[in-house]
């Protein structure tokens, strides 16, 4: 999609501002910390959140990738798929998922 960025920063945009007025409107008790903590460690979270996405996740997959590599797992190890052909036969499956995600 040629808007995808500007559609989600949209909506975490509105989706915060309503979650943020419906906690300042009508709170669910009394509070046990401060406001000024709450929003820190919320909005910390928010921060903190794309970051670890983006920079740990990647890491773990190859790790992952590797293990199963070493260890003979996965449909393509059982079969002794020569390395090319089970690289090539990876792309395509996960550009299909990818394609079946979207539509």
């Amino acid at each position: 999609m040629e808007y995808e960025s500007a559609i989600r920063l949209i909506s975490f945009v509105l989706i915060f501002i309503l979650v943020a007025l419906w906690k300042i409107l009508l709170p669910r008790g009394p509070l046990t910390t401060s406001k000024k903590w709450r929003w820190f460690s919320s909005l910390s979270i928010v921060a903190i959140n794309p970051v670890l996405v983006r920079m740990v996740f990647p890491v773990l997959a190859v790790g992952a990738a590797q293990t199963a590599q070493n260890n003979g797992w996965g449909l393509l190890n059982h079969f002794g798929t020569p390395n090319v052909i089970a690289l090539v036969v990876g792309i395509v499956a996960l550009d299909l998922v990818i394609y079946m995600q979207r539509y």
